[in-house]
């Protein structure tokens, strides 16, 4: 949780132009630099303007490149994106979904590695996840996972979005979880209470 981050990290998260074009500089961008991101035309291509916006405080120029969500999509997975690629809904831009899903995502092992990411420490955390069957276990790796890319800065981090998953009373065993994928591992445990259906429509 963030209220338990370190502060040094915090600072890090904040908004700070100043520190930002100070550590330009140190890398060689006194004057900042040109960059574009990719991103499916149904994105939040609206929050990509704010991050826009904030890049150019610091003289950072990025050009939004707008495709169709099926071909910024594949364009994103080939690898083809030199720089940045907003998912679409649902994907780590915004929208809250499973973490384990969402840590995986950044293995350099798998093809929605968008970060281009190559870290060896990393894939070794994910790769002892994925191969623990040891709940508490899991549960500890997954939050080394999470803290490892906190860390290392290879997004660029967005407010979660609201999201509201809404089902009707009669459904049973579920309790609002994301349906996407596992979506079969949720149906086979969701069970429909046929008497509370029939109740509800007289």
């Amino acid at each position: 949780p963030y209220a338990e981050w370190p502060q040094e990290l915090k600072d890090e998260y904040s908004y700070n132009p100043t520190k930002a074009k100070q550590l330009l500089t140190e890398v060689g961008y006194p004057e900042g630099f040109k960059t574009n991101v990719v991103v499916g035309s149904t994105s939040d291509v609206d929050l990509l303007q704010v991050i826009k916006a904030y890049f150019l405080d610091i003289d950072v120029d990025m050009e939004i490149r707008t495709m169709d969500p099926l071909a910024a999509s594949a364009f994103a997975t080939a690898g083809k994106h030199d720089q940045l690629y907003m998912p679409g809904q649902g994907g780590p831009a915004g929208a809250p979904g499973s973490p384990v899903y969402q840590l995986q995502m950044m293995a350099s092992t798998t093809s929605t590695n968008f970060t281009h990411n190559n870290d060896t420490n990393y894939d070794a955390i994910i790769e002892k996840f994925r191969n623990t069957t040891d709940i508490a276990e899991s549960r500890r790796l997954v939050q080394e996972a999470d803290k490892y890319y906190i860390q290392s800065h290879w997004t660029v981090g967005t407010f979660l979005l609201v999201k509201y998953n809404i089902w009707q009373p009669y459904l049973k065993g579920h309790l609002g979880e994301n349906v996407g994928f596992s979506r079969n591992a949720y149906y086979a445990r969701w069970w429909i209470d046929q008497d509370l259906k029939k109740a509800m429509r007289r």
